[in-house]
C-alpha cells in the first residue's frame, strides 16, 4: 500500500513539475534537484523549486518550495519551505523554520521545536482520503464508460443490425470456431504487430494494430457479447425482434457487472474475447466467400436452444 502511495506522489511530483516552473518568477533561481541512494543538502543561501530525495537525507538551510521525501530523512534549520511529502521516513523543523502550505505525512512523523511553524496543515489521512477519492473517481468512470457502451450498443444495432446478429448467432452456432478465432486474434495480432515492427516502413502499421485495431476489436467485441446476452434474455421471454431491447439489456447486464471488483475485469474480458472472436470469424468468412454467412449462422438465439 505504502509503495503505491510513493507511485502516486511520485508522478504527481512529476506532473506538477512543468507547472510549477512555469510560475516561477523567471530569475533563473527555480530548479529541481533529484537524488536516489543519496543525501540533498540546500544551503542557507540558495532557492530550490523540487526537491526529491528517495532513501537519502536531505538537509536544508535555505528557502525551497517543495519536498518531496520516499524512504527518507530530513533536516530543516532556519529554512523556508511551502510544502513537505514525507512517505517513510521522519521530518525535523528547528531553529525557526517556516512551512507555509501543509506537511503531507504518509506513515510518517514530523517533530517542530518551539521556533518554528507550519502555516497549513498536517495531513495525515491523506492516504485514506487519496484511496477514496481514486475509488470514487474508479466509479464514476466505471459509469461513464457503461453508458457509453449502452449507446455504442444501441448505435450498433441500429446501424449494423445484420452484423450485430450475424456476430451473436456465430457465437450460438459456432461456439468452438469462434473461440478459435478469438484464441488466434487475440494472440496473433500482438505478434503481427512486432513484425510489423521489425521493419522502419512497418512501425505505423504495429501501432494502428496496437492502438486502433485491437481496442476496436475489444470494444465491438465486448458490445456483441451485451447484444448476444440481451439477444438470449429477450428471446427467453418476448421471442426475437427486439434488436435495441437487447442491446440496452444485455450491455446494462455487462456494465453492472463491471463494477463488481475482479469479477467485472473478468467479466469484461471474457466479453471482449468472445465478443472480438465473433467479429473476426465474421471477418474470415467474409474473406473466404462472398461475405454471406452459413445457413448453419442464421438460426436465431431462441431456435439454438
Amino acid at each position: 500500500m505504502h509503495k503505491l502511495m510513493a507511485f502516486g506522489l511520485l508522478v504527481v511530483a512529476l506532473l506538477a513539475i512543468p507547472a510549477e516552473a512555469q510560475a516561477a518568477d523567471g530569475d533563473g533561481e527555480e530548479g529541481f534537484l533529484f537524488r536516489v541512494n543519496g543525501d540533498v543538502t540546500v544551503p542557507d543561501d540558495e532557492f530550490t523549486g523540487t526537491v526529491m530525495v528517495i532513501e537519502g537525507n536531505l538537509a536544508v538551510e535555505g528557502e525551497i518550495r517543495t519536498a518531496i521525501l520516499i524512504n527518507s530523512d530530513a533536516q530543516l534549520t532556519g529554512a523556508e519551505a511551502e510544502t513537505v511529502i514525507v512517505i517513510n521516513g521522519t521530518v525535523d523543523l528547528t531553529e525557526g523554520t517556516t512551512v507555509s502550505n501543509d506537511v503531507v505525512l504518509v506513515n510518517s512523523t514530523v517533530r517542530l521545536d518551539e521556533t518554528s511553524a507550519i502555516e497549513g496543515d498536517i495531513v495525515e489521512n491523506f492516504e485514506g482520503g487519496l484511496l477514496a477519492g481514486l475509488w470514487i473517481f474508479g466509479i464514476i468512470l466505471a459509469i461513464g464508460l457503461g453508458v457509453l457502451a449502452i449507446l455504442g450498443a444501441l448505435l450498433f444495432a441500429a446501424v449494423a443490425p445484420r452484423t450485430a446478429r450475424r456476430a451473436t448467432r456465430v457465437i450460438v452456432n459456432e461456439t468452438g470456431p469462434t473461440l478459435l478465432a478469438g484464441i488466434i486474434f487475440w494472440f496473433g495480432a500482438p505478434l503481427l504487430g512486432v513484425l510489423f515492427l521489425l521493419t522502419i516502413v512497418g512501425i505505423p502499421t504495429a501501432f494502428a494494430i496496437w492502438l486502433g485495431v485491437m481496442p476496436a476489436f475489444a470494444f465491438l467485441g465486448y458490445l456483441v457479447s451485451g447484444i448476444w446476452l440481451g439477444d438470449w434474455l429477450v428471446s427467453r421471454h418476448r421471442g426475437v425482434g427486439h434488436p435495441y431491447l437487447a442491446a440496452f439489456l444485455g450491455v446494462l447486464i455487462l456494465a453492472v457487472a463491471g463494477l463488481i471488483p475482479v469479477l467485472g475485469g473478468i467479466v469484461g474480458f471474457l466479453a471482449a474475447f468472445l465478443g472480438g472472436g465473433a467479429l473476426a470469424l465474421l471477418a474470415w468468412k467474409g474473406l473466404r466467400s462472398d461475405g454471406t454467412l452459413d445457413r448453419s449462422s442464421d438460426a436465431s438465439p431462441a431456435d439454438a436452444q
